[in-house]
């Protein structure tokens, strides 16, 4: 129901190579991903039209992998929650994220991250040595 507010959070979407856009946006939805140049994105995060007055897009919390936005805390509307949808590839050492950094500020702020993630069980990060 497009009238409600929702996030959808996605990991490997499908992609035009020309533009890099994700494909098939119904027009109700404002897409959010970090642009780079000659990649993809790998984690997108989509808003329904009514969700998007109230949402931030975190430059700094997004890269190919990640992508973070924030809504206004429904239980407190002096904070933010933030929604980070993240994709960890296996072949990449997982040392330190850049959804660990979001983990940290959100800690540090008191505020809250829903974190929506294809986290691929054999990552370094989750203690597979190969």
């Amino acid at each position: 129901d497009t009238s409600l507010p929702h996030a959808i959070c996605i990991q490997e979407p499908l992609c035009n190579m020309s533009n890099k856009c994700p494909m098939d946006i119904p027009d109700t939805y404002t897409c959010h991903y970090k642009l780079i140049e000659n990649q993809t994105p790998r984690a997108i995060i989509h808003t329904s039209k009514i969700l998007q007055e109230n949402c931030l897009y975190h430059d700094e919390f997004s890269d190919r992998d990640t992508c973070t936005i924030s809504i206004k805390d429904p239980s407190n509307q002096n904070k933010r929650l933030f929604i980070c949808s993240s994709y960890m590839p296996y072949e990449i050492k997982i040392k330190e994220g850049i959804f660990l950094h979001l983990i940290k500020k959100a800690n540090q702020s008191k505020q809250g991250v829903i974190l929506c993630t294809d986290s691929n069980a054999q990552s370094t990060r989750w203690g597979n040595n190969s």
